[in-house]
């Protein structure tokens, strides 16, 4: 069933991009909007943009879990390869996969190994469109530094809902990457204490 059901629903995702291409070019089987249909096609254009900024997040995700299964399943398959010749042997085959140099694809390993193995937070926000891959980013250089316990505690400050937060408190996807670096860094790095 696994190649077959794999060609399946990337069949149904093409169709669905279609009919989601057809909607933008005003083509769709219903307008947006039969009384104004230039705003019903503006709006309606804004809801695609919506739902594909969290698609394209849980294709992100996706995509990293792939990456780390092939490396896994290609250091069982030959346990004996040194590491160095595996990871650039996975890194090549990705790269060429995706269409990356050598360096983007080790890159992109890494960042999905980080991902996969020890942000379990930031992979579930991702996959589920919560987060773009630029906050994945993020999450994962800041915790590149820190221990086990500051790495659950980075995504319990960021991505538990049950972290209280201000009231005017943004959820980290609503806000631009670069802002949740500052923010990561913040309260990785507090404010030096004032000496009197």
């Amino acid at each position: 069933m696994g190649s077959e059901a794999v060609a399946r629903a990337f069949a149904d995702i093409r169709a669905a991009l279609a009919v989601l291409n057809a909607e933008v070019d005003g083509c769709g089987s219903e307008p947006f909007s039969a009384a104004d249909p230039l705003a019903g096609l503006a709006e309606g254009s804004l809801d695609i943009l919506a739902g594909v900024r969290e698609v394209e997040a849980g294709f992100a995700g996706l995509k990293a879990r792939a990456a780390v299964k092939y490396a896994d399943s290609a250091q069982a398959i030959a346990p004996d390869m040194p590491v160095q010749a595996q990871e650039m042997a996975v890194a090549a085959e990705i790269g060429c996969l995706l269409a990356l140099g050598h360096r983007a694809a080790g890159t992109f390993l890494s960042v999905s190994h980080a991902l996969t193995k020890e942000l379990p937070r930031t992979l579930s926000a991702l996959q589920s469109g919560t987060i773009s891959w630029q906050h994945a980013l993020v999450m994962v250089d800041e915790a590149a530094t820190l221990d086990p316990a500051g790495v659950v505690a980075l995504e319990a400050h960021f991505l538990d809902p049950s972290v209280p937060k201000p009231p005017t408190a943004a959820a980290i996807g609503e806000m631009p990457a670069h802002r949740l670096r500052h923010k990561a860094r913040t309260w990785r790095e507090p404010p030096p204490r004032r000496i009197h």
